[in-house]
């Protein structure tokens, strides 16, 4: 049975403390697809704050896990008093980041491996394995950390990630290592149970991507004739609107333009919500007119698995994604979107305290057979959700609750 030790870190006086002998217990949980690694230390007799201190947790004199007190709860029971330490490992600052960044025809593993070595240095990034498509523009705009990596993955179907206990960032596609076989002797039985989940099925994926001026003016022409005053609709919303006049014999010149109820005086007004202009005086205007202008375009699109709708009917979803802002990118977006949520995928879970499971890490993927009772289950699984309680004073000092989903 492995030894766990329990050190505080304060760094305010830099000093590490045991505080195996006030821990009661302590709980992890790890879930793919987040950067989180969350866990809580119960411990007695503590008497200051320590929020934002560290919590090292050591297995056989190693250090298993470390992690931020992110919460501390104090409580007296029966004369006692009690602290709840709410730990996260150092994926807690993936959102405590602002990125600020273009990539230019790049893959998604050098972006990730940029991103963390500029923004996330108490991460490593030799986990991350190798892809090969290449995305075309991505752009970040001062949005967090957490959200980057959440766009990138969202281009990339079949990929998954996490940050494991050594604070290393794994990046792989579909699974992430292959473990000893899973069978009926190693679970609790009793335990087991087995979704088919549908709620989150959709084979039609509607993507409507952010409106964003092009970065190139367009002209647009109309004739003045001295009685028309309303020009337009305009083909696009405008930005950076300017509207010239050519008066016959003369050169082209600027005429003033104010949005439509602006103070002041102007020789040509917009309206925003009919997209048109017009001219104050239009008995002056005689000549070429050009209406100048970026145009701002909004991508919007929808992909669908067609043999999915004729299976089971057209089941929709939309996804607003401000990031995705030219045609190339919405069709990668879309398509991974509706890859990913027209699949069906038998989830596992189910708790052990067997060593061949105790050892399970994200991202592994196991072969399963449970051919006991009701239960007749064959097939591939990784492990998606970790959940581990290790306590002091159980016959078990170590169970482990897990969710396993099917590799397609």
């Amino acid at each position: 049975m492995p030894a766990y030790q329990i050190e505080l870190n304060d760094p305010t006086l830099s000093q590490t403390f045991d505080i195996t002998s006030k821990t009661a217990s302590f709980q992890t949980t790890e879930v793919l697809d987040t950067p989180l690694l969350g866990f809580k230390v119960n411990s007695r007799a503590i008497f200051k704050g320590h929020l934002f201190h560290k919590i090292i947790i050591k297995k056989d004199g190693v250090e298993a896990l470390d992690g931020v007190i992110i919460d501390q709860a104090d409580k007296q029971s029966q004369g006692d008093k009690t602290t709840g330490f709410t730990c996260q490992n150092n994926g807690y600052y993936a959102q405590k980041r602002i990125v600020a960044e273009v990539y230019n025809n790049r893959t998604a593993s050098y972006i990730l491996t940029h991103l963390i070595t500029k923004y996330f240095p108490e991460v490593s990034s030799s986990m991350i394995k190798p892809s090969t498509e290449v995305l075309k523009e991505i752009k970040f705009t001062y949005v967090m950390l957490s959200d980057a990596i959440e766009y990138i993955m969202n281009l990339m179907p079949g990929w998954r990630y996490y940050i494991d206990s050594q604070d290393r960032f794994h990046f792989f596609f579909k699974t992430d290592g292959i473990g000893a076989p899973v069978n009926q002797t190693m679970i609790q039985l009793d335990s087991l149970s087995v979704d088919y989940e549908g709620i989150d099925h959709y084979n039609r994926v509607w993507i409507v991507g952010n409106k964003e001026a092009a970065p190139n003016a367009i002209d647009v022409y109309y004739t003045a004739d001295g009685t028309q005053k309303y020009f337009g609709p305009l083909p696009y919303e405008p930005a950076a609107l300017k509207i010239f006049i050519t008066p016959a014999g003369l050169p082209e010149y600027q005429l003033t333009i104010g949005a439509e109820g602006a103070e002041g005086s102007f020789e040509a007004l917009y309206n925003a919500k009919q997209r048109v202009f017009y001219l104050a005086n239009p008995s002056f205007m005689f000549g070429a007119l050009r209406a100048n202008f970026r145009p701002i375009r909004q991508f919007i699109d929808y992909y669908e698995n067609v043999p999915d709708i004729q299976k089971f009917g057209l089941m929709e979803r939309a996804v607003k994604n401000k990031d995705v802002t030219n045609q190339s990118e919405t069709r990668r977006y879309g398509k991974a979107q509706v890859q990913e949520s027209s699949v069906t995928k038998r989830k596992l879970r189910f708790t052990s305290d067997h060593p061949n499971i105790l050892n399970a890490s994200l991202g592994q993927q196991r072969a399963v057979s449970i051919m006991k009772g009701h239960w007749e289950i064959t097939g591939n699984f990784i492990f998606t959700r970790i959940s581990r309680d290790v306590a002091a004073k159980r016959d078990k000092m170590e169970i482990i609750d897990v969710e396993m989903e099917e590799v397609i």
